[in-house]
């Protein structure tokens, strides 16, 4: 059943503004309304990825209407978190207050941190991270950059797990051993 809260300016922000002037409210789902009207939603944020309306020449993201509507307000040192990770959904339900480090823990168990192949700078896959923690064994750093088009210190960086930390030599099973010889073969080959 979709519930609908009133939200006044005085709720939203911590400015005093006269709440009679326009009656704002959210829904359950994610819904903002100024009077009767849905309010349209734009994309903002993090790679544009939050939906947010503007009220008042103020933006204001959707998902934290929700929340201090039927939640409450932020405590400090909480965020607001989607629980399936899709920022588009700002039902009550999927949204909670956290702490951060809950908060990215979700992001990795989501898919969503940015971490390793996720980077927008990442050069190489997880697999290729796998592959170098397994092969650095074998072969110079030197060999491996070139087969790999990056840096020597980087390879030095993930075989040591000092980057893509997870990819060290325990999960070396998880990599296809062909793949990984022929790579050793390849980085021989580019290094002479």
């Amino acid at each position: 059943m979709i519930q609908s809260k009133e939200i006044t300016l005085v709720d939203i922000t911590k400015l005093v503004f006269n709440p009679n002037q326009r009656s704002y409210s959210v829904n359950s789902i994610g819904q903002v309304f100024n009077g009767n009207k849905v309010m349209s939603v734009r994309r903002g944020g993090y790679k544009k990825s939050y939906l947010r309306v503007q009220i008042c020449r103020k933006d204001y993201y959707v998902h934290r209407l929700v929340l201090e509507a039927f939640k409450g307000r932020q405590q400090e040192g909480m965020q607001a978190c989607h629980n399936d990770g899709n920022p588009l959904n700002n039902a009550i339900e999927n949204l909670r207050w956290d702490t951060p480090k809950n908060n990215s823990a979700d992001k990795i168990k989501h898919g969503t941190s940015g971490l390793g192949q996720n980077n927008a700078m990442a050069k190489i896959t997880d697999i290729q991270a796998k592959e170098i923690a397994f092969c650095y064994q074998m072969v110079t750093s030197i060999e491996l950059a070139k087969s790999y088009n990056i840096k020597p210190k980087t390879i030095v960086s993930i075989a040591t797990g000092k980057i893509r930390t997870g990819i060290v030599c325990d999960n070396i099973y998880k990599i296809n051993k062909e793949v990984a010889q022929k790579r050793i073969k390849e980085a021989r080959l580019n290094g002479k």
